[in-house]
């Protein structure tokens, strides 16, 4: 038995790999089943293609300068590197949706890898660890959304990061993910600065004398900095983050329209219809430090989502958020494992 052990310096890549070819395979209908750009209602699939596939990034905002692209460049960009390989090699599928396909595909693969480095180290349980990411990948949100030509699948991962670089003190790193997360989306701002002041919160309690405190303030700047950079370089004219807020002030309806709207939709149900009711049982499992900024941030992103009138649009920012917790605290259900979790530091 003992020549089975895959060592543990293997194991990670190698299940990277098949979360990967997973990942994958979720995502092949969109290369030859139908195509997401005229498909299923959701628009965005038509900008995000025309960044990936055009010979530059301006060139692809004038073409769709009806559509007020926004700059979500981190998936379309790891797209066009990897189309730069697959162009002219994959003459029976669109080199652009592949490309699309390949990028989501690595970010939904990190993902799901960091949630079972995550879920053992706050479980102990490898095989909960594993099954939580296994759960997570065959949700609705990664087949239906993170593979069809999208770009949640870059914010899910860079919040799971964030987390992950919390968990173990890390801190470091929170700039260089504050950077990567606002390229990816938007929204990332906003949920990394409640998602972070909480977990700081709740870990040192705002001691001015805690050396993660300057970390914590490194995160706000340089997610706040980079979406003043990039949006204004890329409409070539100041936008302050509010400025956003403002301009996205959903003015069909009112707030508490727009809220009901957000919570009582086909999306929230598809993508928590079985993972909530499954994961609430556990949480008390899981480390507060991980659990009270999830929530945090859902709240935050509800109401966000009631003033943008986002209705069915805001399941994929509340998975995004807390669907690596549901998952795992689904696993720990399912398993039945009694280890004990680990507190966090």
């Amino acid at each position: 038995d003992s020549i089975l052990v895959i060592p543990l310096h293997f194991q990670y890549p190698l299940r990277w790999l098949v979360f990967f070819l997973i990942c994958a395979g979720l995502g092949y209908p969109t290369l030859q089943r139908y195509d997401p750009r005229t498909t299923g209602g959701i628009t965005d699939a038509q900008e995000y293609y025309a960044l990936a596939s055009s010979t530059d990034l301006f060139t692809a905002k004038s073409i769709l300068s009806e559509e007020d692209p926004r700059p979500r460049l981190l998936v379309p960009l790891t797209a066009r590197l990897v189309r730069g390989v697959v162009a002219g090699h994959s003459a029976a599928v669109d080199s652009g949706l592949l490309s699309l396909l390949i990028a989501n595909a690595l970010f939904c693969a990190t993902t799901a890898l960091l949630l079972t480095i995550a879920g053992k180290m706050v479980t102990g349980d490898d095989a909960s660890a594993l099954t939580a990411a296994l759960l997570y990948l065959l949700s609705f949100a990664v087949s239906n959304y993170y593979l069809t030509a999208l770009v949640d699948s870059g914010e899910a991962c860079l919040l799971l990061a964030l987390a992950w670089a919390l968990m173990s003190e890390r801190w470091q790193l929170l700039p260089l993910i504050g950077i990567a997360g606002v390229l990816a989306k938007e929204t990332f701002m906003p949920f990394a600065a409640i998602y972070s002041t909480v977990w700081y919160w709740r870990v040192a309690g705002f001691r001015l004398t805690d050396r993660r405190g300057k970390w914590w303030l490194a995160l706000n700047i340089s997610t706040f900095g980079t979406l003043l950079v990039l949006w204004s370089s890329w409409y070539r004219q100041p936008v302050l983050p509010w400025t956003i807020a403002v301009v996205q002030h959903g003015l069909e309806s009112s707030f508490w329209t727009g809220l009901w709207g957000a919570v009582a939709n086909h999306g929230t149900l598809y993508l928590f219809g079985w993972l909530l009711p499954l994961g609430v049982w556990k949480l008390h499992r899981l480390p507060p430090a991980w659990v009270l900024p999830c929530i945090a941030t859902v709240v935050g992103a509800l109401l966000m989502g009631a003033w943008d009138d986002s209705g069915s649009n805001i399941a994929r920012a509340l998975f995004n958020i807390c669907g690596p917790v549901l998952a795992l605290s689904t696993a720990l259900l399912l398993t039945g494992s009694a280890k004990q979790p680990h507190a966090l530091r």
